[in-house]
């Protein structure tokens, strides 16, 4: 499977050791179907990224599900730690997400293989399901 997105910052600036700017990488997109459950509320997206990108920032949109549901967003390293959990967001409505890792700035490391945004929906979100919008800005 591909990677959804892939950071090479040697291919993207010329050089491992430019000045480190912030961009926003491509919105994705991932639908959660109506009568979902089980594996079918849980979306993922993979981050790829060789050493020395973080994410500072990120933004989470969620669509007017019909039902009253949650969607909350993990982010995962390579080996499957952990590294922020924004808890349940409600629905319709966008949320700057500032994730932090312990003694690091800025955000979170993205470094040394695939990183793991997974987007958990906490039930059925109800006639017509809706697209849940992630979008990480990377420096």
């Amino acid at each position: 499977m591909a990677n959804d997105i892939e950071l090479d910052r040697g291919r993207i600036f010329g050089s491992i050791k430019k000045p480190r700017v912030i961009f926003k990488c491509p919105v994705q997109i991932r639908n959660v179907a109506n009568g979902a459950a089980g594996a079918g509320l849980i979306k993922t997206i993979t981050i790829t990224a060789d050493d020395g990108f973080f994410m500072p920032f990120c933004v989470l949109k969620t669509p007017n599900f019909t039902n009253a549901v949650t969607i909350t967003v993990s982010i995962t390293d390579v080996d499957g730690l952990e590294l922020y959990n924004s808890g349940a967001k409600a629905r319709n409505a966008t949320y700057p997400i500032y994730p932090q890792s312990t003694n690091m700035a800025p955000g979170l490391p993205l470094a040394g293989g695939t990183v793991t945004v997974t987007l958990t929906c906490s039930a059925d979100p109800g006639a017509g399901g809706g697209d849940v919008k992630f979008t990480p800005y990377i420096m």
